[in-house]
């Protein structure tokens, strides 16, 4: 009888390899985390057809109520009647679970796998997408080809004719803008920026791009919209300072945080959206 024994440098394969590992991994060694697992992903988001193998053979045992092992693991593969060059071996199922860096994070390399696999259909996507418009598909059967993709999260934007923007334009009506309240801006804009467009206030530092931006939050919100500001360089507290100086409140009446006046400004801004 020989013996051979495989040693394996994980950090050598690709991250999402290395993370199917140490999600395996986690689950043959502790089988608290499999419902974590279940929850993410399942066995068609490995890249590897082995690791979707153990996976599956994991998710099996976990159901029935049976022990999760090494030895388990094997035993419930040969049942199916997969072949040890199908999934690899005893020895490999040791080696998942002993290169195993922190069970408890399982989540994180789940994620790790999720994306991956995400990846690999967009890309499976668009090579069938481009072979379908080299053969002389239509539009028509290049964007079903492409919308067999569901990837959570992401919107894939699929082809459109002129004809088709011109339809949505029918379809939505004239674009509504909003006025911003600074006349010069208005003008230039046609009355206002169009709802559902992105705008950027750009300029060098202390430049009134804050001022700005809490101007037409005030006007926006009080005309009934939802606003939210994102700035990297303005803490929460002067923001809402400058509104409340817009709505009349002092400086020093923010700085001075009376009882009553915070009471008072809460109502006020409790209104807002």
């Amino acid at each position: 009888m020989t013996a051979a024994l495989a040693v394996v440098d994980r950090r050598q394969e690709p991250a999402e390899v290395a993370a199917e590992a140490q999600v395996l991994g986690s689950m043959l060694i502790d089988s608290r985390v499999i419902p974590k697992v279940m929850a993410k992903l399942d066995a068609s988001h490995y890249s590897r057809a082995r690791h979707a193998l153990i996976h599956a053979a994991i998710v099996e045992l976990h159901a029935a109520g049976a022990p999760i092992n090494e030895v388990s693991v094997h035993h419930r593969l040969e049942q199916r009647g997969e072949p040890a060059s199908a999934w690899g071996t005893s020895a490999y199922l040791c080696d998942l679970a002993e290169s195993v860096i922190s069970a408890p994070g399982v989540e994180y390399h789940c994620d790790i796998v999720v994306e991956a696999a995400h990846r690999r259909r967009c890309v499976d996507a668009l090579r069938r997408a481009s072979e379908a418009a080299a053969s002389g598909a239509t539009v028509d059967e290049i964007s079903a080809l492409m919308a067999a993709v569901q990837v959570p999260g992401v919107q894939m934007r699929m082809p459109a004719t002129a004809v088709d923007v011109l339809a949505r334009w029918a379809a939505e009506g004239e674009l509504r803008r909003e006025p911003t309240g600074i006349p010069t801006l208005d003008a230039m804009t046609g009355g206002g920026p169009p709802r559902g467009t992105r705008i950027y206030i750009q300029g060098p530092p202390d430049n009134c791009k804050t001022a700005v931006l809490v101007q037409l939050a005030d006007r926006w919100a009080a005309a009934g919209m939802v606003c939210g500001l994102l700035l990297v360089d303005a803490d929460p507290g002067d923001i809402v300072t400058r509104l409340l100086q817009r709505r009349g409140w002092s400086r020093a009446q923010c700085e001075r945080r009376d009882p009553a006046d915070i009471a008072a400004m809460q109502q006020e801004l409790n209104a807002l959206g």
